[in-house]
């Protein structure tokens, strides 16, 4: 696990050695910069997690120290006080501290008129546990942190515990987590339904939301829970778009696929089931965690369906991703504004990722910017400018520019899709990337669309990407993918594909009628369930699926506090690949089967849909008992008469 040795400079300078020649080849963009603030080490690595108040000055918090510093930036150097104390647990004598400290920081929005500041730190509990507080301190006249409330506190351990704090654009604080196992013993066992990212009974592994006095918002997802989001490894970063409101994270994986995540409400982020955009990645090199996670998978048997992909996937390669923050300046140019940028320790990178307007949730290219060193934590800005904070060396860098690419390769990439597919078939799209020389480019970008839309961003291993896609609407669809990489010239290909209805009958049959709704029926049947969105969907059955007699299926749809829903929807029921039943929004639906197996029913509902299978009853075989039973009388008369004579 990288992140374990995240704050280990040893490990740092001999992992970014060997990164160096990997990576260099893959960027040719640079930046130029200065150094504001140096030698933080003696201030707790305090550039690890920094804020700019409004007047300009630095509020930073000492990762290993638990202090707090004010740091004013002057001609030439900085000078600097210490403002406040938090008790830091970092582990027992002897124990490296690893990710625990002062982890967090956040100034309150209305920080001019209430004087708030935020910290997020390890601490012990009386029961002997780890944990993280969040609490909200006062910056009096003094320039000192006084009356300290405690918002919340969650588990902790010696790595996963995330961070950051964020505040969203209606004033409620985003906190930043990890799912506290890391490598404890005996923690790559746990069943996937009892992993603390998971449980809604633990805060682990969740991203969670609370007023800034520690209440619980009334509009969170989950009535009378802070959690906000939930199925995450660990965030390091966390940022809200300055238009839309919408937030963004970086997570990191274990030895592959690290993230960016769009938060929606309520949903599940699929850790420890799904890494990146299908599931795990397993290399003959892999880590035990990552081992036992695949093991896992094919244990729990879950639909990943349910589970949201990310934005952005590093693929299979690791760049620790850190903090993020979406640029809102203009002294880099007009086209850096509302760009997403984040940092990361593995490669001392700053990755700018380009969204496509209007809604800012597909991503239309990324740039890689190199030229500084040290594990890169933390990014901010100020008055136009990005400041990135960094450990091994500890400081705080300014960016002065980002500088343009002069020469690019040309690429060619080659989508492999077939002409025709039929609706609902789930096929994997896949693209080859190669270089003006014909050979394979790895760790690039490519974009899937759908008709212009943008379905997954996928990175090449070996020159190879690939995403699966189910086709659900007819007719004609237009299959797109874009490669695009650091040096190398944007590519595309686009193939037309045909999607057609499968049907149980020839073109020549003419479907049969749909049945009329059968009105007040006793469902005695299967009952089926599954939460799509926030919304959850319930299908009954009057009876087992049955050739002998036709079957009603009901399908309803509630809110999570069981309030009914009016729904359009799709309802699909199929046999043998073959769509035997095809309805839309009903109160009920008459189902006939004619072949006995199994079926699967299908529902789809806002982009998103989930499948059920059945058993299907044979028909019962009266003749043959009736046959029986004539035997079996014809038999008693005969014997009664031989016994009579």
């Amino acid at each position: 696990m990288r992140l374990l040795y995240l704050l280990s400079i040893l490990y740092i300078t001999f992992f970014l050695t060997v990164l160096a020649g990997l990576t260099s080849a893959a960027s040719a963009y640079t930046v130029d910069h200065e150094v504001v603030a140096d030698r933080l080490s003696r201030l707790g690595h305090c550039g690890a997690n920094f804020e700019f108040l409004p007047d300009g000055r630095i509020i930073c918090g000492g990762l290993r120290d638990g202090k707090v510093y004010i740091i004013t930036i002057k001609e030439g150097g900085f000078d600097y006080k210490e403002i406040g104390k938090v008790d830091i647990y970092l582990g027992e004598e002897g124990e490296h501290p690893l990710e625990r400290g002062l982890v967090g920081l956040a100034i309150d929005p209305e920080f001019s008129n209430n004087r708030y500041i935020y910290l997020h730190w390890s601490i012990k509990g009386e029961d002997g546990k780890q944990y993280t507080r969040v609490a909200r301190f006062m910056l009096d006249e003094r320039t000192m942190l006084t009356d300290m409330k405690v918002l919340l506190e969650k588990p902790g351990n010696r790595v996963h515990i995330g961070g950051p704090l964020v505040f969203g654009k209606d004033n409620t604080m985003y906190i930043t987590t990890g799912d506290a196992i890391g490598h404890t013993p005996g923690t790559t066992d746990i069943p996937f339904p009892e992993h603390t990212s998971q449980r809604m009974d633990s805060l682990a592994g969740k991203i969670l939301r609370i007023n800034r006095d520690g209440s619980i918002p009334d509009d969170n997802p989950f009535p009378n829970s802070t959690i906000y989001t939930l199925g995450h490894r660990n965030v390091f970063g966390i940022a809200v778009h300055p238009l839309t409101g919408i937030l963004f994270v970086t997570e990191n994986g274990p030895d592959t696929d690290d993230e960016v995540n769009i938060l929606y409400p309520g949903r599940n982020y699929g850790w420890p089931l799904l890494l990146g955009y299908d599931q795990q990645y397993i290399s003959k090199k892999s880590k035990p965690e990552v081992r036992d996670v695949n093991r896992q998978y094919t244990i729990a048997n879950e639909d990943l369906d349910r589970f949201e992909r990310p934005l952005l996937s590093s693929g299979h390669m690791a760049v620790a991703p850190t903090n993020m923050l979406f640029y809102t300046g203009d002294r880099y140019g007009e086209e850096f504004k509302y760009n997403l940028f984040f940092t990361t320790v593995n490669d001392s990178a700053i990755y700018r990722v380009i969204l496509r307007p209007p809604d800012y949730t597909d991503v239309q290219d990324v740039i890689v910017y190199k030229g500084l060193t040290g594990a890169l934590i933390d990014v901010e800005e100020y008055d136009g400018w990005i400041y990135i904070g960094s450990m091994g060396p500890s400081q705080i860098y300014r960016i002065v520019s980002f500088n343009p690419i002069h020469t690019a390769q040309r690429s060619s990439i080659t989508l492999d899709v077939p002409q025709t597919v039929r609706k609902y078939d789930t096929l994997e799209l896949t693209a080859t990337v190669k270089d003006e020389q014909g050979r394979p480019i790895t760790f690039g970008y490519v974009n899937f669309l759908i008709n212009d839309n943008v379905i997954a961003t996928v990175r090449t291993i070996a020159g190879i990407a690939k995403v699966s896609y189910t086709f659900v609407e007819e007719g004609e669809q237009r299959v797109s993918a874009r490669f695009f990489l650091d040096g190398y010239e944007p590519s595309m290909d686009e193939r037309i594909v045909r999607v057609e209805v499968a049907r149980a009958t020839t073109d020549l049959e003419e479907p049969a009628p749909e049945p009329e709704p059968v009105q007040d029926v006793e469902f005695r049947g299967p009952v089926y369930e599954t939460l799509l969105d926030d919304v959850i969907a319930r299908i009954r059955l009057s009876d087992n699926l049955d050739t002998s007699k036709p079957v009603v299926i009901s399908v309803e749809f509630f809110d999570r506090r069981e309030r009914q829903l009016d729904k359009d929807y799709k309802i699909i029921v199929m046999q043998g690949g073959k769509v035997i039943y095809e309805g839309g929004r009903m109160e009920q639906h008459v189902i006939r089967v004619e072949e006995e197996g199994s079926a699967t029913i299908r529902l789809n509902l806002d982009g998103k849909s989930a499948e059920f299978n059945t058993v299907v009853v044979p028909e019962f075989p009266f003749h043959i008992i009736i046959l029986a039973l004539s035997f079996i009388l014809l038999t008693i008369t005969k014997n009664w008469g031989w016994i009579k004579h």
